[in-house]
């Protein structure tokens, strides 16, 4: 249902496990498992009290027009 809220541009959603983070400022960088493999987000610092500790489980969606894969 989520799906039909976006339209065909954002991905479905992805089951993610917290391996590590790095606050770099302004910029999260997040180290999550998933089914896929390991892939690192990197999220804008809007408040560190927000910040994902170590195991937080989440659920990841994309914009495909905003994503590139750099290694395959």
């Amino acid at each position: 249902m989520r799906r039909l809220r976006y339209g065909h541009r954002l991905s479905l959603p992805i089951d993610a496990t917290v391996l590590d983070h790095q606050l770099l400022g302004n910029i999260i960088r997040y180290s999550v498992d998933t089914a896929i493999g390991q892939i690192t987000v990197e999220l804008l610092n809007r408040s560190s009290e927000r910040m994902l500790e170590q195991g937080a489980r989440l659920e990841l969606m994309f914009n495909k027009n905003e994503i590139r894969e750099l290694t395959s």
